[in-house]
């Protein structure tokens, strides 16, 4: 482990689980792409905390010390992101709530597809409040669930986006979930180090603060564009635990 990692885990033991721990993951589960982007279907998982308002969804148990291992699917063709609230107590949502797509970025998958670069968005979308110190529920009932869906749903590749600490862990077990199932991933989160410490199988580090994995807030170009540069990474990683940061032209954003 590193001394960021071990510092991270020391203030979640401080603040909210004293007997929290980093999952160990030595084999890392491998899925080939089947298909091009342009003919791939794309499956979106957010580990921000999201869910429907008016009482279509209940909101994530964001104060729960432990987290809340639950998932919220969406119907992510029509789904309107103003529809949306955000539950999760351990990032600074500031940024998502002024523009969810930063980090949901549902809006700019359909704008993706509708111009050929992808071939289609999943007909579901699925959220996690990431912050989960004690995964054994997790692992054990709600990603199975999700990973059964996407399976039936025929999707080739899942993108999650992590944003507080803990989201970095809960996406790469999602992830291994998934490539264990032969649905490739790629993970997108915003700290190189908890990315290697939790080894998904390919990551990508994004630059942009923690509430903002997917860029600036109102940018849809510059969105669509750290999208795309994600999706190059994706099929330029052929080692198993690959992290790569964005291409350079974003590290003074």
């Amino acid at each position: 482990m590193s001394e960021q990692s071990d510092h991270v885990r020391d203030e979640i033991r401080d603040r909210w689980d004293p007997d929290f721990e980093w999952v160990q993951n030595d084999f890392i589960p491998w899925a080939h792409p089947r298909k091009s982007l342009e003919n791939s279907r794309v499956a979106l998982i957010s580990l921000a905390g999201v869910y429907l308002k008016n009482q279509f969804h209940e909101p994530f148990a964001s104060a729960h010390p432990h987290g809340d291992p639950s998932f919220r699917e969406f119907p992510a063709r029509y789904l309107e992101l103003a529809d949306l609230g955000i539950a999760h107590a351990h990032y600074d949502s500031c940024r998502a709530e002024e523009d969810l797509n930063v980090v949901f970025p549902l809006d700019r998958l359909r704008e993706l597809a509708n111009s050929g670069v992808i071939g289609e968005v999943a007909p579901f979308a699925y959220s996690f409040m990431g912050h989960v110190t004690r995964p054994l529920r997790l692992l054990a009932e709600y990603i199975p669930n999700v990973v059964e869906r996407l399976r039936r749903a025929e999707v080739d590749l899942t993108l999650l986006g992590a944003v507080s600490p803990v989201c970095h862990q809960s996406a790469g077990l999602i992830a291994r979930a998934l490539e264990s199932a032969g649905i490739s991933t790629l993970v997108a989160g915003v700290n190189p180090d908890l990315l290697e410490l939790v080894r998904p199988p390919r990551a990508v580090w994004s630059p942009f603060p923690a509430g903002a994995t997917f860029g600036k807030p109102g940018n849809a170009t510059q969105q669509q564009d750290i999208l795309k540069d994600m999706f190059a990474a994706f099929y330029q990683m052929h080692e198993r635990g690959s992290v790569w940061r964005l291409p350079h032209r974003w590290q003074s954003e």
